[in-house]
């Protein structure tokens, strides 16, 4: 698929300040890991356990969450050349192997994934996009929720965290109107509670440094077998 289709995801950052081993990571070893839209839909369908994080950062949560769950699948979807670059270096230095890497937009990603094949997506901090104007732009949309939903199995979970209050307020409105995905824990905590992740990440170490209370939602998956469609 060319790069024209992700036109209408124009303002998702892609490049940044990278250091000189995150570029050789994603020049050169990046290949080992990538995860071509073509191939998504394969992966989903391998069977077994798969997880997702969804705009993994320096991939830190990703790599814990791999190395902890060893016999799982993973998919780490982000488009931040230093993070992916970040990324494979981790997974180079740990000689891991059961994540990859898929360097495209989410909304992409999760619209080839199969109905009923994922156990669990992550997104953790994504960008709030503040502005009213821009309010659009943020990931938390109906349409790509409806493809969330799609995707996980029956009892599948969506854990999201943000430390803008405004948002978690928008994503709780969001999916209040969403079928098939039930609120199961939502937490906020202060900056003297910590963490509920074992790995932080650097926007949440951001967000409590300027004393924001950290929004943790988790979401349960509950499906009709009978009316559920395959894709």
């Amino acid at each position: 698929m060319s790069n024209d289709s992700f036109s209408k995801y124009s303002y998702i950052r892609r490049r940044g300040r990278a250091t000189v081993g995150q570029i050789r990571a994603f020049e050169q070893e990046l290949d080992r890991y990538a995860l071509t839209l073509d191939k998504v839909e394969a992966i989903s369908r391998r069977g077994g356990a798969l997880g997702i994080e969804v705009g993994f950062g320096m991939g830190d949560a990703l790599v814990e969450w791999a190395e902890r769950l060893p016999t799982w699948n993973f998919i780490g979807i982000d488009m931040y050349q230093p993070g992916v670059g970040s990324l494979v270096n981790k997974l180079v230095t740990l000689e891991l192997t059961n994540v990859q890497v898929a360097n495209l937009p989410a909304q992409e990603v999760f619209a080839q994934l199969s109905s009923d094949s994922v156990d669990e997506v992550i997104i953790l901090f994504p960008d709030p996009w503040p502005k009213k104007r821009h309010a659009k732009r943020r990931l938390i949309q109906t349409p790509f929720m409806n493809d969330v939903a799609r995707c996980l199995k029956n009892s599948g979970i969506l854990r999201i965290a943000t430390d803008w209050e405004p948002y978690g307020d928008w994503i709780r409105e969001v999916l209040a109107r969403q079928e098939g995905l039930v609120l199961v824990e939502d937490l906020i905590t202060g900056t003297e509670d910590g963490s509920v992740r074992e790995t932080t990440t650097k926007f949440e170490r951001r967000g409590q440094r300027l004393g924001h209370g950290i929004h943790d939602l988790c979401y349960q998956s509950i499906k009709n077998s009978a009316t559920t469609e395959s894709k």
